[in-house]
This record gives C-alpha cells, sequence and structure tokens, in this order.
C-alpha cells in the first residue's frame, strides 16, 4: 500500500481504495451463507479449521477487524481520495450485522475529504453511487436472491437517495472483473466502449473501466490497443454523444 499511495502522489493521482466490506470469504468470524446471503462465506470442503463463527453475535469481530484496518489504511498512507466498498447485496440481506453508520463516521473522522461509495448505497449518505454496467436500483435482484419487503425497500431507498448525484458506473473491458483467459472471454473492441461511454454519459454517469493485470503486472495487449484507440477517437472527436438507448444490464454482472 505504502508504494502504491507513493507512486500515486508522485504522478499527481488521487488514492481511491477498494474495499470488500460485505464480502470475507477468509475470516473466522464472516457470517456463513445460510445465515442470509448466497455471497456470504462459503462452505469449504474440507471445512476450514480455523473458522469460529457460531452466531450473528460473532459478526462483531469481524467489524472489529475492519474498523482496524480502515484505520491503518487512513492513517498511515497519506491523503485518501475515497473508499470504494463492495459488494452492496449481502448487506441489503443482512443490514443488522453491518453497521453503515460507524463505519462510514470513523472514515470521515479520520479524513473528512475522503469520498465513500458502495455501489447503489447503503443508507444514501454515500457521496456517489457506483453501480455495475448500468444506473439501476437493485430490488429486484435482492428479490431473486431471497431478499424480503424491507430488503427490497433498503435497496430501493438508497438508490434513490443516491441516483441523482454525480454517480459512476463501474464495467469492465471482459466479463471477469480480474484477468482471466478463455474461450467466453471476449475483450471488448473500441466500438464497445465507445457504447459503453455513450450510455454512461445517457445516465448522467462517469465511467469506470476495469481491466484486469496479466499474472506479470502488464495490460493484455488487446486491452492495451482498445484503450488507445478510444482515446485517439475521443481526441479527434470528443466523447460520444450519449445514447438514446436505455442502458442494458450486462448479463455477467450487475448483482453486485
Amino acid at each position: 500500500m505504502g508504494e502504491l499511495a507513493l507512486a500515486c502522489r508522485e504522478r499527481e493521482l488521487g488514492l481511491f481504495l477498494y474495499y470488500s466490506y460485505a464480502a470475507d470469504w477468509r475470516h473466522p468470524y464472516f457470517f456463513p451463507r445460510e445465515a442470509g446471503c448466497t455471497f456470504a462465506r462459503p462452505a469449504y470442503d474440507p471445512p476450514d479449521p480455523a473458522y469460529r463463527w457460531q452466531s450473528d453475535a460473532d459478526m462483531a469481530r469481524y467489524i472489529e477487524f475492519v474498523h482496524h484496518q480502515l484505520r491503518e489504511l487512513l492513517t498511515q498512507y497519506g491523503p485518501v481520495a475515497g473508499v470504494w466498498f463492495d459488494p452492496i447485496l449481502p448487506y441489503y440481506l443482512r443490514p443488522d450485522l453491518f453497521p453503515i453508520e460507524e463505519t462510514y463516521a470513523l472514515i470521515r473522522s479520520l479524513q473528512p475529504h475522503c469520498l465513500i461509495s458502495f455501489k447503489q448505497g447503503a443508507n444514501g449518505t454515500e457521496d456517489f453511487a457506483a453501480p455495475e454496467f448500468a444506473a439501476y436500483p437493485l430490488g429486484e435482484r435482492v428479490r431473486q436472491h431471497g431478499g424480503n419487503d424491507a430488503s427490497v425497500a433498503l435497496a430501493q431507498a438508497a438508490w434513490e437517495a443516491n441516483k441523482d448525484k454525480h454517480n459512476e458506473i463501474c464495467a469492465c473491458m471482459h466479463p471477469s472483473w480480474g484477468y482471466h483467459e478463455g474461450p467466453d472471454q471476449a475483450h471488448k473492441t473500441p466500438d464497445d466502449v465507445r457504447a459503453m461511454l455513450a450510455n454512461a454519459a445517457a445516465s448522467r454517469c462517469n465511467l469506470l473501466l476495469n481491466t484486469g493485470p496479466l499474472p506479470d503486472g502488464s495490460i493484455h495487449a488487446t486491452d492495451a490497443a482498445t484503450l488507445r484507440a478510444v482515446g485517439e477517437r475521443i481526441r479527434a472527436a470528443g466523447f460520444p454523444a450519449p445514447s438514446l438507448a436505455a442502458p442494458a444490464v450486462d448479463s455477467h454482472g450487475g448483482l453486485a
């Protein structure tokens, strides 16, 4: 983290940190899937002997761990431009396990300028929303994954509070957020990326475009060529006009 923070300062870039707040598949006290969320910790085979969770009360140990990590990140590496939490669906399904107001208050007490984002939003006080692939609420996805009326209402209320902010759609150059090469890993073309930019503009959103690096840290040659081609088109003709078509939710993501 120190090396990354230094590199950002040297290039006058704001350091924005991704933190998997509502899903930790290794922590010994993070709640399991049978406790109410299909994206919580899976049941490993063979069982992990270090796993200690027995009841909802044990999540307090995980939250303590998270808050210690956030305190370290926000006090040891200089100014942090923002914290980007993920994934939101476990929060909607079990909001009682996550003291979101306390977590946000900790961040703002340590670095008041630090922006906070948590996908479509947890409680609507986020500085901006960052939905996957298109600007839309997650109420229906929550219902599909076992959420009750209260969970759906929570998701809808958070989105309603955030939807008109200066938001950001996150998307990726191929179906995997991390790098994975395979027959189903079609890379986006320059035309695809320009369409994504236009759809983001139609929703008054920035586009945060992910490309998973190769094992040596380099960017895949296909993605690098696409990004350069898009940059050349933008320099020549400006950003693409907002699409009049409603942005489609990508079939590989969007459940956040």
